[in-house]
């Protein structure tokens, strides 16, 4: 039975509603992931800035120099690429006393605040070293599997611009790797009282959970 020329104009007005209709709600849901993501990065950013100026400075360059002498004496490096091997826990076990200094002990307390305060996923502080291309946690005050002092982590691409200029301003990034997941990352400088620069303020926010 042959279809009316009315029927077939309908037929095809409603498919063509109903592309439009679909490339629209695509459109409108990438646009929506967009503004996401940037107000995202830029909570990011402000957090790790507001982190960086009001932490104490001469407590994260008092851990700072500590951590670093261990890490300059200590021949067979094993970055966080090998977590939970026995290669991995002997290495970090060269940092284990330092889990009792003060200024390890005030430093975690506050990032947990921060955390706690503004419902991120984690707060931390790195030393970049621009000598191995490696990033050295000083603190991490993650409440699920937090990166023990003098954990290395290897450098993603997008960080390689806080290595190459230090002594720049607050920068975000946006990672999806093993085993983080995807998370944009917010990198600050803190500086010690004198004008040296002794750590960076880091802020990760769980992406994964939030476009869920």
């Amino acid at each position: 039975m042959r279809r009316s020329l009315r029927f077939k104009t309908v037929s095809l007005l409603a498919l063509a509603t109903l592309i439009l209709s679909v490339a629209s709600l695509i459109v409108a849901v990438k646009i929506l992931s967009n503004n996401i993501e940037d107000n995202y990065r830029n909570r990011a950013v402000e957090l790790s800035s507001t982190v960086a100026l009001s932490i104490d400075s001469e407590a994260v360059s008092d851990l700072k120099t500590k951590v670093i002498d261990i890490y300059n004496r200590t021949p067979n490096k094993v970055t966080s690429d090998y977590w939970g091997s026995d290669e991995f826990v002997s290495y970090v076990t060269n940092y284990s006393e330092l889990s009792n200094d003060p200024a390890y002990s005030s430093l975690k307390w506050y990032l947990k605040e921060i955390q706690d305060a503004n419902d991120i996923d984690c707060a931390y502080l790195y030393w970049y070293d621009k000598a191995d291309n490696v990033a050295v946690y000083l603190v991490d005050a993650a409440e699920e599997d937090a990166c023990p002092i003098g954990c290395i982590d290897t450098l993603v691409d997008a960080s390689q611009e806080v290595l190459q200029n230090p002594d720049r301003g607050p920068v975000s990034f946006y990672t999806d790797s093993e085993p983080y997941g995807k998370l944009i990352t917010a990198a600050s400088p803190i500086y010690s009282y004198d004008g040296g620069l002794v750590g960076y303020a880091m802020i990760d926010i769980d992406m994964e959970e939030i476009s869920s």
